[in-house]
């Protein structure tokens, strides 16, 4: 419902500001970014895909089925998923690279905040269907 949209919505939100943090003052001060001088990329992959298609589809998503798209809906627990998971994963990257701890909580609130939201989000959904099975049979007698 409203919360998962809200929880879709803040995270495109959140990491949105987040690359662009990171982006804009290296732009702004001509420097190429640590992350990206051990690499020798000229961008972070990660930011373009972000960026471009990932958080646009989950904002979108989450406006759309909280003005109640069915099929925008339909969407929402899987952003949910997909945001733990790819939170989980990076994680466990920012322990293999001994990251600084304060990243590491916000990024565990907000993969714990998702995997709970679809979990709950699932659970609702499954019982809908269940509700509407139950009416159809009944109207099938």
């Amino acid at each position: 419902g409203r919360a998962a949209c809200g929880v879709v919505g803040s995270i495109a939100g959140l990491f949105t500001v987040m690359w662009l943090a990171a982006i804009i003052p290296a732009l702004v001060s001509g420097l190429v970014p640590p992350e990206l001088a051990e690499t020798g990329l000229v961008s972070n992959p990660v930011h373009v895909l972000d960026l471009a298609l990932v958080l646009p589809a989950m904002l979108v998503t989450a406006v759309l089925a909280r003005r109640g798209a069915q099929a925008a809906e339909l969407l929402i627990a899987p952003w949910l998923v997909f945001a733990a998971l790819m939170g989980a994963s990076i994680i466990a990257a920012m322990f293999l690279a001994a990251a600084p701890p304060l990243p590491i909580v916000i990024l565990t609130l907000v993969t714990g905040v998702s995997a709970v939201t679809a979990v709950l989000t699932l659970r609702s959904s499954g019982q809908a269907h269940a509700r509407i099975a139950a009416v159809n049979d009944r109207h099938a007698r």
